[in-house]
C-alpha cells in the first residue's frame, strides 16, 4: 500500500519538527518537583496580615517579602511560578495576591494578580505552586505582554516582590527555594495599618519592631518564563502544526483503509 510510506514520513517529520521551547528567564526551583530540587514548606517567608493583638485589632501587622535576581536569559516575561502556603481562605475573590518585578532602576515593568476564586485552577496539581500571567507596565496603566519588546535582559538585575495587596488576614507564606540568599539580597517587610512600626507582643506588652529584615537563610521560591511557560523535561510539548501533521496521516491511513 502506498500510504504506508506517507504515513511513515510524516512520523518522520512529527519527531523532528521543531517543539516550542520554554524559555526559563530566572528560577531558582522546579515548579513540578518537591524536595531538593523542589521547594521547602520546611520555611518560608511570611505574607501574612494579621492582628498582632489576640482580642483586638487595634493595629494590624502586614507582612510581604521579595529579593533581587540575575536574569538567566533575555525574553518577555510573560509567566512567573511561586509556591506559597495559603493557611486561610475566608474572603473568597476578595482576596487579592500580586507579583511584581522591577528593574535596576526601581520602575515597575510587569506585575501579575490573581484573586483567592482563581488559585485553584492556576495550581499545578500536587504542589502549592500558582501561576502568575504577567503584563507589562505601560504609561497609561498595565498591557498585554508585547513579544516584540523582552522585559527581562539576561546579566541584567532585577527585584521581584509578592504579597497580598487585599482582602481579610490570610496568614500566608511564600515557601523557600534551595538557594541561600547573598548579603543584603532578600528582605522581608513589614508594615502597619495606622503607620508606625509593626508591633510584636513580647510578654509584657507590645513593642515595635524594625519594618524590614533580612531574610538570610533562603530565597523565596520562584520561577519566570517567557509566553510558552515552565515545562518538566519529562512532558514534550508538540507545536500545533505538528499534531495538525500526525492527524492528517491517520486520517489518509484511514481513508486508504476504507478505499481497501
Amino acid at each position: 500500500m502506498r500510504i504506508l510510506p506517507a504515513i511513515a514520513f510524516a512520523v518522520a517529520t512529527l519527531a523532528a519538527a521543531p517543539q516550542a521551547q520554554a524559555l526559563t528567564l530566572y528560577d531558582n526551583y522546579d515548579p513540578f518537583q518537591l524536595g531538593p530540587v523542589g521547594y521547602q514548606a520546611s520555611n518560608a517567608a511570611d505574607l501574612s496580615g494579621y492582628c498582632n493583638g489576640a482580642f483586638n485589632c487595634g493595629w494590624i501587622n502586614v507582612y510581604s517579602a521579595g529579593f533581587t535576581f540575575t536574569a538567566e536569559a533575555t525574553g518577555n516575561a510573560t509567566r512567573a511560578y511561586i509556591p506559597f502556603d495559603l493557611l486561610w481562605t475566608a474572603g473568597g475573590s476578595e482576596n487579592l495576591y500580586s507579583v511584581s518585578i522591577n528593574d535596576a532602576q526601581g520602575d515597575l515593568i510587569a506585575r501579575g494578580v490573581r484573586p483567592l476564586s482563581q488559585l485553584a485552577a492556576n495550581t499545578i496539581p500536587g504542589t502549592d505552586t500558582v501561576l502568575f500571567d504577567l503584563t507589562t507596565v505601560t504609561a497609561s496603566g498595565y498591557g498585554p505582554v508585547d513579544p516584540l519588546a523582552p522585559l527581562l535582559v539576561e546579566g541584567q538585575t532585577y527585584s521581584v516582590y509578592f504579597h497580598q495587596f487585599f482582602g481579610p488576614l490570610s496568614q500566608n507564606a511564600w515557601y523557600k527555594s534551595n538557594e541561600v540568599p547573598a548579603q543584603g539580597q532578600a528582605t522581608q517587610y513589614c508594615s502597619t495599618n495606622v503607620g508606625g512600626a509593626c508591633a510584636s507582643f513580647n510578654g509584657f506588652g507590645y513593642v515595635g519592631i524594625p519594618s524590614t529584615a533580612a531574610i538570610t537563610d533562603f530565597l523565596p521560591a520562584i520561577a519566570i518564563t517567557d509566553g510558552n511557560g515552565y515545562t518538566a523535561a519529562s512532558i514534550p510539548t508538540p507545536e500545533p502544526a505538528s499534531l495538525a501533521l500526525l492527524a492528517l496521516a491517520l486520517a489518509g491511513f484511514a481513508a486508504a483503509r476504507r478505499r481497501a
